[in-house]
């Protein structure tokens, strides 16, 4: 009688949903979150920077970037992490980028001698995010750094934006940061309407941060807001940044904050608007609609004069910030958005 041959069992099948108990949750060791600038953006997966093309999202990248380069605070006050940046220019020319970041040098100082010096890419192009050589491309050339900002988000791929296919776009740019272990920050056009980004509500959803940049042409100057921040606190009013000079000749970048000596204090007019637009966002913020003196509320706040106080709430219904109405002998104000 021959001798059957041994057949081992089969290996099981690898469960694709498997669930595991709470004392394994319980006993995971995860990470506490790391942050690149302090609350700000998050050092995972894909954040976004919106604003109209006259905003400044450009000098606010180049800020972020000398602020990694050199570990010094962000806008003065955020941690940044000392970390490699890349920047991955897809809409202008190497003689452009060039142009922005030397102007910036002139106006701000070259980076010392201990920074990690920045990488550059420009001269690109637009291309497709979803073609199987460029993602393996980028999932490689990105793991040598810890953060890239890609310009912009609309020249990786062909689609409306406005179509159910920015979901697969996003996805996209999250699985190159996953696969590289590098944080993509993307920067993003807003529409007509410049309170939020252009296109499907899908890029907000999916974004872990979101700054939404809006420029006050009066003053002149460019209000950051952290309209998402899916890991970290609610910030509403980041700061404000005044671009003196011009990208072919000195550029300075200037961070107008509340000095707490006076509200003329700080950078005049434009301060004293900086810190009416911050205060009035954080007091309304999460109220449909309010009954509020906000007129005397901000008028003790910054120390100014009552009617001061009502020309800045005028000038920040103008800019699209408040809706102003008035109900019988009620008046009343909210967000806009």
């Amino acid at each position: 009688m021959s001798r059957r041959a041994f057949t081992p069992p089969p290996e099981p099948t690898p469960r694709r949903f498997g669930f595991i108990s709470t004392s394994s949750l319980r006993a995971m060791e995860i990470p506490p979150m790391a942050w690149l600038i302090e609350g700000v953006i998050p050092a995972q997966l894909v954040s976004t920077i919106v604003g109209a093309s006259s905003a400044g999202k450009t000098w606010v990248c180049l800020s972020l970037i000398r602020a990694w380069a050199t570990g010094e605070p962000w806008m003065g006050k955020y941690a940044a992490r000392k970390c490699h940046v890349a920047f991955l220019d897809a809409e202008d020319s190497w003689e452009n980028l060039k142009n922005r970041w030397e102007s910036l040098e002139d106006g701000m100082g070259v980076l010392p001698e201990d920074a990690i010096e920045p990488a550059w890419r420009s001269d690109l192009g637009a291309f497709d995010v979803l073609e199987e050589e460029n993602r393996l491309g980028l999932i490689e050339d990105l793991k040598p750094y810890d953060v890239c900002i890609v310009d912009s988000l609309s020249q990786t791929h062909g689609y409306d934006e406005n179509s159910p296919e920015m979901r697969i776009i996003m996805q996209a740019w999250e699985e190159i940061s996953r696969a590289s272990n590098t944080a993509v920050i993307l920067c993003h056009h807003a529409g007509l309407d410049k309170t939020r980004g252009r296109g499907s509500t899908t890029i907000k959803d999916r974004s872990q941060s979101m700054v939404l940049l809006q420029r006050d042409a009066e003053l002149p100057v460019t209000y950051l807001r952290l309209d998402k921040n899916k890991r970290g606190p609610e910030i509403p009013h980041l700061g404000s940044m005044r671009i003196e000079g011009t990208y072919d000749g000195s550029v300075r970048l200037e961070f107008i904050e509340r000095s707490g000596g006076g509200a003329e204090q700080g950078g005049g007019a434009v301060a004293l608007k900086a810190n009416a637009r911050a205060y009035v966002e954080q007091k309304l913020r999460g109220l449909e609609l309010a009954q509020k003196d906000v007129v005397a509320e901000l008028q003790e706040h910054l120390g100014c004069s009552r009617n001061r106080a009502y020309s800045l709430i005028q000038s920040l219904a103008l800019d699209g910030l408040l809706i102003l109405e008035t109900r019988g002998r009620g008046s009343w104000v909210r967000l806009a958005n």
